[in-house]
């Protein structure tokens, strides 16, 4: 059996970084620019908004798979604490990793009604951005 990690996984990372390059792109570039081409900045503006927080520690997440700097590791340490609703400082334990993460059962981080969706943070993500879709283009 070839050794690394099954093909699920690779799968599954890949369509998270797309999901965050996506959101940050909206939350960076698409907002500010939905405020001056757009009456109140709808439909970007409001969704983006709410969601800021949510957005930001996905970036930070996203980071530590593309970089191995001191900083991506201090904001990963930083984001999956805010994520998992500890105190900023708390240690992961060595070896902690981004797939880690995304499989732990989603808390209230998310809404106070998540964890009793007995989901992971992974697909708590994954609701983020479906309606945040939704939202900013209705079907």
């Amino acid at each position: 059996m070839p050794r690394g990690r099954p093909p699920k996984v690779d799968h599954i990372r890949e369509g998270f970084l797309y999901q965050i390059e996506v959101a940050r792109s909206l939350e960076s570039a698409v907002r500010p620019l939905a405020e001056v081409f757009f009456a109140t900045g709808a439909p970007f503006k409001s969704p983006l908004a709410r969601e800021a927080d949510r957005l930001k520690q996905a970036a930070k997440v996203r980071n530590r798979v593309a970089h191995a700097s001191e900083k991506c590791k201090m904001d990963f340490r930083q984001a999956a604490n805010s994520i998992m609703q500890r105190p900023p400082t708390t240690s992961l334990g060595q070896g902690f990793r981004v797939g880690e993460l995304l499989s732990e059962a989603a808390g209230a981080f998310f809404g106070a009604h998540v964890p009793a969706l007995n989901i992971t943070v992974f697909e708590a993500y994954m609701g983020v951005y479906t309606r945040l879709a939704g939202e900013i283009v209705p079907h």
